[in-house]
């Protein structure tokens, strides 16, 4: 995460001085994509190192449930520069803009789409790695960046592949129309990862792993004789938490060595599933407290 703060913090500058002296509103908001990118990041990393804390008086359950609001908040930031992009780039087509300098916007757009692309490629594997959904989400955010300049840079050779010829009338317009589409192709992606972890922070079950636990539970009931259960679940960032309810009627069978030993069967085969676990299993011999 420090490597790609730093590596945003140099993007930012390169972006805001290039849009500056290309005179291209697009540059400009693509060096505010990486500005904003980079106070995430901080934010980002600031929650990773929270995450990793274990819990503590105040924060009882731990801090796992930081992850996916600090991953809404990201996604909320980028859309609403967005809206506003897509707001300006309307406007500048009305309006009376400064020649573009088409061999700064060239040469920026260039150099940038390849190290947003490198940067993607090196955070995707560390993501994968660690199994961090922050720092999956600040690699999606460097691939963006590398292919909306990506679409910039196309833009750029277009007006100078035009510029000379009797259709040079037109340049003026593309710098306008690529910030526009800057903006709805960049929305896509926060717009998705919002969607998401908004299911996180409202602690809505993932179907499909709540199905796999629900069949295995039921098959876990048919070996040991269960007379009932019941089980919640909840996915908050990379932590599954997860409360089982078994029913008994035994009380000679289900000694607190037998309870312990299913225990144990339950938090092996949910580790190995699921990865970090929040476990509690209760046996009871009364219905109302499943």
């Amino acid at each position: 995460m420090q490597y790609s703060l730093i590596g945003t913090f140099v993007m930012s500058l390169m972006g805001l001085s290039a849009g500056i002296f290309a005179h291209s509103q697009a540059i400009l908001l693509d060096g505010m994509f990486s500005v904003l990118a980079m106070a995430m990041t901080g934010l980002a990393l600031f929650t990773t190192r929270l995450v990793h804390r274990p819990d503590d008086a105040r924060f009882q359950f731990g801090y796992a449930h930081l992850e996916p609001l600090t991953t809404v908040l990201q996604g909320l930031f980028v859309l609403a520069v967005c809206v506003l992009a897509l707001v300006s780039g309307f406007e500048a087509l009305h309006g009376n803009n400064e020649p573009l300098r088409l061999d700064i916007a060239f040469g920026y757009t260039l150099v940038t789409a390849v190290l947003c692309l490198l940067n993607y490629r090196y955070l995707k594997v560390i993501g994968q790695k660690t199994g961090s959904e922050i720092i999956r989400v600040d690699a999606h955010e460097w691939l963006i960046d590398g292919l909306l300049t990506a679409t910039l840079l196309v833009g750029f050779i277009i007006a100078l592949l035009i510029a000379p010829t009797r259709f040079g009338k037109f340049v003026p317009y593309i710098d306008p129309i690529l910030t526009m589409i800057l903006a709805v192709i960049a929305s896509i992606v926060p717009f998705n990862i919002v969607r998401r972890n908004i299911q996180e922070v409202l602690l809505v079950s993932p179907d499909d792993i709540n199905r796999r636990l629900r069949d295995w539970l039921g098959e876990l009931a048919r070996v040991y004789d269960f007379t009932d259960y019941s089980c919640h679940f909840a996915k908050s960032g990379r932590q599954y938490d997860i409360e089982i309810n078994i029913l008994v009627t035994d009380n000679a069978r289900w000694t607190l060595d037998a309870q312990d030993a299913v225990r144990a069967v339950i938090e092996r085969e949910l580790s190995e599933q699921l990865g970090e676990v929040w476990l509690s299993v209760s046996f009871t011999r009364q219905a109302k407290w499943l």
